[in-house]
């Protein structure tokens, strides 16, 4: 008996600490701020939004997963649904993802825990200067 206890006690205090361990940063991130692309977490990015390959050479783009990391991007747009924050990512030098869309789409909480995103100091006007 006094085993099950102990044992819910645990599991009830990993399950608290896990929730609590999960940051939120929507408060650190607002429209016209810089972030760095990543590189996925796995083989293959789960919380940047990437279109199939097919998608891509439909558009006439080039399929080059790896060729989105280490972009700067800029936010430009937050919107949050059912808990999960969206944001819309822009290149900073004007160009397009894959030669073929010009705004990606990424869950912010979970692409910045798992290392996709990555959020520099400052924001547009400090990285002019």
């Amino acid at each position: 008996m006094k085993t099950k206890i102990s044992f819910l006690a645990l599991f009830a205090f990993l399950v608290t600490t896990i929730t609590v361990a999960q940051e939120s940063y929507t408060d650190v991130v607002s429209v016209g701020d810089v972030m760095i692309i990543g590189s996925p977490s796995g083989n293959s990015y789960e919380h940047v939004e990437i279109p199939r390959k097919n998608f891509i050479i439909k558009k006439g783009g080039i399929a080059n997963i790896s060729s989105i990391a280490q972009n700067k991007v800029e936010v430009t747009d937050l919107k949050t649904k059912n808990g999960t924050t969206l944001v819309s990512l822009k290149k900073m030098d004007g160009k397009k993802f894959f030669n073929a869309y010009r705004i990606l789409k990424a869950d912010l909480n979970g692409a910045i825990n798992s290392g996709e995103l990555k959020l520099l100091k400052g924001g547009k006007s400090e990285m002019s200067k």
